[in-house]
């Protein structure tokens, strides 16, 4: 696997957390 190809992966791992930690909180798990 690239590095470019991780960075991106890294990138809208990041954008989903904060999608998903805006949408409904993770202190509820």
């Amino acid at each position: 696997m690239s590095v470019v190809y991780h960075i991106r992966w890294m990138k809208v791992g990041e954008i989903w957390i904060k999608y998903l930690s805006k949408d409904k909180p993770f202190s509820n798990i």
